[in-house]
């Protein structure tokens, strides 16, 4: 087995200081023998030898020693037995071999003893040196390795750490839409991530009454995620206050946000009082995508902005938008993530959208939803960029 072959063995930096120790062994028959390995955090620990008193020798706190010892190889006598002091060496080592990776940085450390003849064989020195060189190549693959593992490992609990954050995040959102006599319910958020900023929810508020909620936080993954959470629970709180001044509640959620958000920090959202008795809709639209309604006869109308993104403004105000739905009409909800799908070259837009709504309205509302996200992760044709979070209400 040659040099490299026999080093490159090694799984660990015991393993390698095991390995090039009985390397030297076999090359020089040594006395005695000692060698150090660097460890994680730059000290450097004796995996093999009983000679010494120095079990961790901490070389960077020492700038002249360091010098000399990372000089190369050491056969002279007078510099050994200084050396051989300095690292707890009972008597002056025959050789002082160090240990470099591919960078010259020193990782590694061998002090051979006397062999039975008395001095070191000068034949032996290139050989020494040589198997220095193998264990520095060596111990940098196990350096790579360490360092895979670490980073394998480190990944391995962000995933699970997501997965529990993914979890925690799926019980904001309602486990069912609520059972009406003149509409029918459903919803869905198919997240981009892990987790992500989007929401949607249905809050009772009182007979007949249902608020219909669907916003979207500006950022990704945890950090927007975080500021759904935020977002949810000031709306349930305020709302849930004053149930019956939706447009009061909204601008205490507006100062909330403000008060905890930095620049360029927001959130859109649609809110909707459905009034089940009179098929009617009060809603304020604060800066998000306008929700559809599409009529029993094909018209498709637009609930535009009411008012401005929630989070930004210090004076902010809303305005009541009025829809009534007769029996048979639409109601669609979503956020960016749909209409801003990106295909090859284009976006998905509004008009596959309303064609999406329309092929599908004979399905209910379920069927909706699973058809416009059917055809937008067909359109986008890969991994999804952006949340796609909808919610769709059909009057009967």
């Amino acid at each position: 087995m040659d040099d490299f072959t026999r080093q490159a063995a090694a799984t660990d930096r015991p393993g390698l200081a095991r390995l090039l120790a009985t390397h030297v062994r076999e090359l020089a028959a040594p006395e005695w023998l000692a060698v150090w390995v660097r460890r994680p955090d730059g000290a450097f620990a004796c995996a093999d030898g009983s000679r010494t008193s120095a079990s961790v020798l901490e070389l960077d706190s020492d700038p002249a020693t360091s010098e000399q010892l990372w000089r190369g190889a050491h056969f002279e006598c007078g510099l050994r037995a200084a050396l051989g002091e300095r690292l707890g060496l009972p008597q002056a080592p025959a050789a002082i071999v160090p240990v470099f990776d591919r960078h010259d940085h020193p990782v590694g450390l061998v002090a051979i003893g006397a062999t039975a003849s008395g001095a070191l064989d000068p034949a032996l020195r290139p050989r020494l040196v040589s198997a220095a060189a193998h264990a520095g190549v060596a111990f940098e693959v196990i350096r790579m390795a360490e360092m895979l593992a670490e980073r394998l490992d480190y990944s391995r609990r962000i995933d699970r750490e997501l997965q529990i954050a993914r979890e925690v995040q799926s019980q904001l959102f309602p486990d069912a839409a609520p059972a009406l006599a003149n509409a029918t319910l459903a919803a869905h958020c198919a997240q981009a991530r892990s987790v992500g900023g989007d929401w949607y929810d249905f809050l009772p508020l009182g007979p007949q009454q249902v608020a219909l909620v669907l916003a979207d936080v500006s950022g990704k993954g945890v950090h927007a995620a975080l500021r759904m959470a935020n977002l949810q629970a000031h709306v349930r709180s305020q709302v849930g206050s004053t149930p019956e001044d939706p447009l009061r509640a909204l601008r205490q959620v507006n100062r909330l946000l403000r008060e905890r958000s930095r620049p360029g920090q927001f959130a859109t959202l649609f809110f909707g009082v459905w009034s089940d008795a009179s098929r009617r809709l009060n809603y304020v639209n604060c800066g998000h995508n306008p929700p559809l309604v599409l009529r029993a006869n094909g018209d498709v109308e637009w609930l535009k902005a009411t008012a401005t993104v929630l989070g930004v403004f210090d004076e902010w105000e809303c305005q009541l938008g009025r829809v009534t739905l007769a029996q048979g009409d639409v109601l669609f909800a979503y956020s960016d993530g749909v209409t801003e799908a990106e295909g090859e070259d284009e976006l998905f837009g509004e008009d596959r959208l309303v064609s999406a709504v329309r092929d599908a309205r004979a399905a209910g509302p379920q069927g909706i939803v699973d058809e416009v996200i059917a055809r937008v992760q067909a359109f986008e044709n890969g991994a999804p960029t952006d949340d796609l979070t909808m919610l769709a209400l059909s009057a009967r």
